[in-house]
């Protein structure tokens, strides 16, 4: 057990089975799959950098590793995967028993490549902001952006959107005035219809040959650094737009809530990074604060006598704008996945559905109840009064059926006249149906109750101070390849498939499946994978005996932007036997059941 212990430790993979059961039957006869929990960019203290690109197999793709034979004295490696006899190139013609190149050394299962020649890529984060929040909130959300913004990397792009009843997208490199582009919130907007509309091509015509797809669409720099800027470039614009950020200006009726078009928004966002920026590292940051209720991923109408969603309702699929809105996000999630960019949500809403009534006792008089100024403060939405008991001329907040709003002002305590009880209205962002783009895209969700929250400010601060390194990266690529008796059912966690069938897919599909090869927009150095396998070994116990033939072999490649900027690539390869009788463990159990 030591054995697989320092194993684990070496190659950051941990196996639900150490030895694999040695024929497909045993290995049916398995409650648990053969599987294992593998974290792609784990860090190591003594992990190997070797600056140069990978030796591959010019059959199976695989690249060289430790496991693999060699014949120093011809030059050939011969590939563990399948055995196919491989020459090395000009450039290692030295190599012999004393002169190992580093990804032949035996304790070098875990390697990385990097290219120093390279352009480093900078990454880049789009803010996308919402506005239909009260002005306590804004002033709390506009301080942590501030805040954020400052801990950036100053060679990384930024750029903003903000959004309420229209989305407003902020162009930072107009440096006379604050300019904005404005779209309307209930109608979706295309890339091609974005950059007609963003003037992209006013000064050059888009050409119409010679572009290849998705390599900026024939965008120039100069068009690109209108919306995203250095931090460096814009800190002063865009602190200046923040500064200046008020509340959705259009009113919201008593009896109705506010026209959030968070769908339209985001849309917007994937847009614009599509056009401006494709196949690199980066990050729509959204900042929620309610239910979307305009575009085509809104989740309940504008309407408050129409209470929003709850668990009941979509276990009994009665939610009538679910299954919309989760189309519509299902197909941003695509395109931001082919676009290899990620999507962060920070929601700042209590996440919860329900009618909360709130009895206040010690009536200073027949006709009312006393609420302190402190009471109120702990409450951080609004208030509806249920049902009248009575009027107050000097303290009548409204009569039944009312809003009364956010809080009463004044400092002395506030007399809620005609009022024996108060709903508290909990708002939700709709995480259900954003979920799929969040974890389709490998992003982060962040649930607190106000803007204000420790929870929300310290998380976001994690985000980007080097203190708390989380490691994030960005637009990877995940492979696997193995030995012929082992074919992959799926994986499952934060990734999306590329659909590259071949010889090693199960017809047994289990997470995101049918392929060998996935995309991870964004991961960092605690985002872990679990990795479903079938054994397609044929009924030979003899030969399983075999030391000889009781070997097969696991190699993860892990092709990913580094939060330096650098591409790298992570080659992680394993060696494992067959046995008559499967060793376990149950840690790993857990995690995979």
């Amino acid at each position: 057990m030591a054995e697989f212990v320092e194993l684990e430790a070496q190659d950051g993979v941990r196996m639900a089975w150490n030895v694999i059961p040695g024929t497909k039957q045993e290995a049916i006869n398995c409650v648990v799959p053969i599987s294992a929990i593998y974290t792609p960019i784990k860090t190591f203290p003594n992990l190997a950098l070797l600056p140069y690109s990978p030796l591959r197999c010019r059959t199976c793709r695989s690249v060289l590793n430790p496991f693999a034979i060699v014949d120093f004295v011809a030059k050939i490696w011969i590939c563990p995967f399948c055995f196919q006899r491989n020459h090395f190139p000009p450039n290692y013609s030295s190599i012999s028993d004393d002169n190992l190149p580093g990804e032949l050394f035996p304790q070098y299962t875990t390697i990385e490549y990097v290219q120093e020649q390279q352009q480093q890529v900078s990454p880049v984060f789009l803010f996308v902001v919402d506005t239909c929040i009260i002005e306590e909130e804004m002033g709390y959300l506009k301080s942590a952006l501030s805040q954020a913004l400052n801990l950036l990397p100053d060679n990384s792009l930024v750029g903003l959107i903000t959004f309420g009843t229209l989305v407003h997208v902020h162009e930072l490199g107009f440096a006379q005035i604050s300019k904005t582009y404005v779209f309307k919130g209930s109608k979706d907007v295309s890339k091609d219809q974005l950059l007609e509309h963003l003037n992209f091509f006013a000064k050059k015509p888009k050409p119409t040959t010679g572009v290849i797809a998705g390599a900026r669409d024939g965008l120039s720099s100069e068009s690109i650094s209108r919306f995203l800027l250095p931090k460096a470039e814009c800190e002063f614009a865009l602190n200046s737009v923040l500064e200046e950020l008020q509340k959705d200006p259009w009113g919201v009726p008593a009896d109705q809530r506010s026209t959030r078009c968070t769908s339209t928004a985001l849309s917007i966002a994937a847009s614009l990074l599509g056009a401006c920026v494709p196949g690199s590292g980066a990050r729509i940051m959204a900042f929620i604060g309610g239910p979307s209720t305009e575009g085509p991923g809104s989740i309940v109408s504008k309407n408050l006598s129409e209470p929003i969603r709850s668990h009941k309702d979509l276990d009994k699929d009665s939610a009538p704008l679910y299954h919309k809105a989760v189309k519509f996000y299902e197909g941003l999630s695509k395109q931001l996945v082919h676009q290899g960019h990620v999507l962060d949500l920070f929601a700042c809403a209590l996440d919860q559905n329900s009618d909360l009534a709130i009895n206040y006792q010690g009536v200073t008089a027949p006709d009312y109840l006393a609420i302190d100024s402190g009471e109120w403060d702990q409450l951080l939405v609004g208030f509806t009064v249920l049902n009248s008991v009575g009027t107050n001329s000097s303290n009548n907040y409204g009569m039944e059926g009312e809003f009364v709003g956010s809080r009463p002002t004044g400092d002395k305590p506030c007399g809620l006249a005609a009022c024996v009880s108060v709903e508290l209205r909990f708002s939700q962002v709709g995480l259900a149906e954003l979920k799929i783009a969040v974890e389709r895209t490998g992003g982060l969700v962040v649930l607190a109750e106000s803007f204000g929250h420790p929870v929300f400010k310290d998380s976001l601060k994690r985000v980007f101070q080097a203190d708390y390194d989380l490691g994030l990266s960005s637009n990877g690529i995940f492979e696997i390849n193995c030995s012929k008796d082992i074919k992959v059912q799926g994986v499952i966690g934060p990734c999306a498939s590329l659909e590259k069938k071949g010889p090693l897919c199960s017809d047994t599909v289990i997470g995101q499946g049918n392929t060998t090869a996935w995309k991870m927009c964004g991961l960092d150095k605690a985002t872990s994978l679990c990795l479903i396998f079938e054994v397609v070994k044929k009924e030979i116990p003899d030969a399983t005996m075999q030391s000889t033939n009781n070997q097969f072999y696991f190699q993860f490649l892990t092709y990913y932007q580094h939060n330096s900027g650098q591409m790298r690539l992570r080659v992680t390869t394993l060696l494992r036997r067959w046995v008559a009788g499967p060793g376990s463990n149950q840690a790993s159990f857990a995690v995979c059941l």
